[in-house]
């Protein structure tokens, strides 16, 4: 198979998953990139926060093991939420389908950076 994420010239991305299904993420218009950058940011400051308490020993054994698996939670949560938004139509497999490659915790710079650096398309 091809590169599995195709970031296009016209600011949308494809991913596919398989043979049959490449979901087509459409380019976000301001108010949407403002309010996926601003989670993504709330999900990092979580993680720094988790992080800081098992660095200085305050996280508990359970807490420690969350940590571990949050980076995992929060692309795939982010990738989620972006499917929600800017894919128009319900073709996009449930998460426990997903290939274990959207949970690459550079993703979500990939995605943000490209639409900042993509010519203007409408979102639609």
């Amino acid at each position: 198979m091809d590169d599995p994420i195709r970031f296009n010239a016209d600011g949308t991305i494809d991913i596919v998953f398989d043979d049959t299904t490449t979901i087509h993420i459409k380019c976000p218009r301001l108010r949407d990139y403002r309010l996926l950058r601003n989670d993504i940011n709330e999900r990092l400051a979580g993680i720094l926060e988790q992080r800081k308490k098992v660095i200085t020993g305050d996280a508990s054994t359970d807490e420690q093991s969350d940590f571990l698996a949050s980076h995992d939670v929060m692309v795939t949560g982010w990738i989620e939420l972006v499917l929600d938004m800017m894919v128009p139509d319900d073709s996009v497999p449930a998460v426990d389908d997903w290939p274990a490659w959207l949970s690459n915790s550079t993703l979500p710079a990939k995605f943000m950076s490209h639409w900042q650096t993509a010519p203007f398309v409408s979102g639609n």
